[in-house]
């Protein structure tokens, strides 16, 4: 009877141990995917994203020589191509299978990588390192190239300097971007005192840094590099929670708009920049690469140790009790049989 209970006993606590396991994985896969370019997928997020493509498509400036650009805005920028966002939008072009996205990287193929890949801040958003703490950066003049149209494009790349940049702690993107470097680096407690910094700069509708306090405009891609974050860390808050809800205020013929004000009206021209950071933070899988980005939820990570000390407890009990009724059987005098 004793065997029989404590191997049912051990039966139950196993198949217990793989409930709690199954349904905590579950738990967790659940929650990392809580964001808004996940579970989205398929309906308002994809529309999204097939709007950011056709906008940046729609930047589009070809050469006649295989090769093409993204001009930076419609209208303000409209007859400059930067390599840094171009090299950024490649990534999201991949994304959407866009089929202009090979001819922007044949355009990147005719200049260093050093002037749009390795002086560019935003390289940590592909997974790439950079410096810390951040440096301040000068524009490159590359010359000019006609386009098909007979228009003149201008390119630039915005190259770092070598030198510090001393008040960086006051803008709020220069903090998030040394945090995603340190998060690459696992220097946890760095994480989380640049975390508590960008989120004193919180100000319900927009990070109010030094540079929201000269221009009196909130910008937008601030809001996507935050995002960004949090899924790399796989948290979420009550800012994560604000950005999903109103993000889309700021989206313009599918671009997206660097400044808006107090009434969370955007100003100005939607961008490639903007744009192609949003997509990345909201779309792409690059938040994952990052090695913390996993979400563990301590409540279920208990429930698993306790249920699997609890079958290996019944299971030595088991073979404890098999052992002494062994040996009791084989000390038992045998009754001699009939002859």
């Amino acid at each position: 009877m004793w065997i029989k209970t404590l191997s049912l006993a051990f039966v139950t606590s196993t198949l217990a141990l793989v409930l709690v396991f199954t349904v905590s994985i579950t738990y967790i896969g659940k929650t990392e995917d809580a964001f808004y370019g996940v579970t989205e997928a398929g309906g308002a997020a994809n529309t999204i994203l097939r709007k950011m493509c056709l906008f940046l498509e729609s930047l589009f400036v070809d050469f006649g020589d295989g090769t093409g650009c993204l001009r930076e805005s419609p209208k303000v920028e409209a007859d400059v191509c930067y390599l840094n966002t171009n090299w950024l939008a490649v990534e999201v072009l991949r994304i959407c299978g866009s089929r202009i996205a090979p001819m922007v990287e044949a355009f990147l193929s005719h200049y260093n990588t050093t002037l749009y890949d390795d002086g560019n801040r935003l390289r940590i958003l592909l997974f790439k390192d950079i410096s810390i703490p951040p440096q301040t950066v000068s524009r490159l003049s590359l010359g000019a190239k006609k386009a098909v149209t007979g228009e003149t494009i201008y390119i630039y790349a915005d190259v770092v300097s070598g030198s510090v940049l001393p008040d960086w702690l006051d803008y709020a993107d220069l903090v998030i971007l040394a945090s995603l470097q340190e998060l690459k680096n696992k220097n946890l407690e760095q994480i989380q005192r640049y975390k508590d910094h960008v989120k004193g700069m919180w100000l319900g509708i927009g990070f109010g840094d030094i540079a929201y306090s000269k221009s009196g405009l909130f910008e937008t891609y601030k809001l996507s590099l935050y995002y960004f974050l949090m899924r790399a860390l796989g948290q979420r808050d009550e800012i994560v929670e604000w950005i999903e809800d109103n993000i889309n205020r700021f989206m313009v013929d599918g671009g997206v708009v660097t400044h808006y004000n107090s009434d969370l009206t955007p100003r100005g021209d939607p961008n490639v920049e903007t744009t192609v950071i949003t997509a990345l933070a909201l779309f792409s899988n690059y938040p994952e690469k990052f090695s913390l980005h996993k979400k563990v939820d301590y409540g279920f990570t208990t429930l698993i140790l306790v249920g699997l000390g609890i079958s290996v407890a019944t299971a030595l009990l088991t073979l404890k009790v098999l052992e002494r009724r062994k040996r009791g059987y084989a000390l038992r005098p045998h009754l001699a049989l009939p002859t």
